[in-house]
């Protein structure tokens, strides 16, 4: 191998030290965004009456309010908690989570960062069901083996219903509860046992929004009572 190019050594050095400034830059960027989240997230707790807390915990929920339920999006997944907001709001525990991890699989590998709506403490049994926007179907709802339940058109071609029970899933989302969710701005809606978690994959709320996602969510979970109790 000959000599290196007068100058390469110079442009290597110039490139590394671009690259650190870059690397750094969005760092840094990275931190404020962080920091300015924090706030405003903050701020909407207090107007909202709930808890605040940041970097909470690692692995899934332990707490008596989400622990054990049977929601997809803990299936098979690893999530790290690193903000919450948490506390009651018509008489149901609400928790606003910013989550990161691979829902695919092991902490680590494929990351995603998403902000979910937990409701719980319903006052009936709710069938599972999952409600996935058909634009957004992720691998995971994809790898069911439940069928795709199909409903009237304009339903089903926003929306993907999976469920093992058929039955169960078609009197839950009654025409009521369709025509609520037909249009539904992107939002997975999980739904099991005496809880609905609401969330965009891939994507968090901006604190701006966190009022009207807990306020829609609780609308919602009332909602899905409503008509369980109606059947039972």
């Amino acid at each position: 191998m000959g000599p290196l190019p007068d100058g390469f050594s110079s442009i290597a050095w110039a490139a590394a030290a671009l690259l650190a400034l870059l690397l750094g830059g969005a760092a840094a960027a990275w931190l404020l965004w962080r920091r300015r989240r924090l706030q405003r997230l903050a701020e909407k707790a207090a107007e909202l009456d709930l808890s605040f807390s940041a970097n909470v915990a690692e692995g899934l929920p332990e707490d008596p309010d989400l622990g054990e339920r049977d929601f997809e999006l803990w299936h098979n997944a690893y999530w790290q908690r690193t903000v919450e907001l948490f506390g009651h709001r018509d008489g149901l525990a609400v928790r606003v989570m910013d989550l990161r991890g691979n829902p695919f699989g092991t902490f680590g590998e494929g990351e995603l960062l998403l902000t979910a709506v937990a409701v719980t403490g319903l006052g009936a049994s709710l069938p599972k069901v999952l409600i996935v926007p058909r634009y957004r179907i992720t691998r995971w709802a994809k790898g069911r083996h439940e069928p795709n339940i199909r409903f009237d058109e304009d339903f089903s071609q926003r929306n993907r219903v999976v469920a093992a029970d058929e039955a169960a899933a078609r009197r839950l989302l009654a025409p009521s509860v369709r025509g609520r969710l037909a249009n539904n701005g992107g939002w997975t809606i999980d739904v099991a046992g005496d809880g609905v978690i609401a969330y965009r994959f891939d994507q968090v709320i901006p604190p701006r929004r966190v009022p009207a996602a807990v306020e829609e969510t609780v609308t919602l979970a009332r909602l899905l009572e409503a008509q369980t109790l109606r059947h039972a």
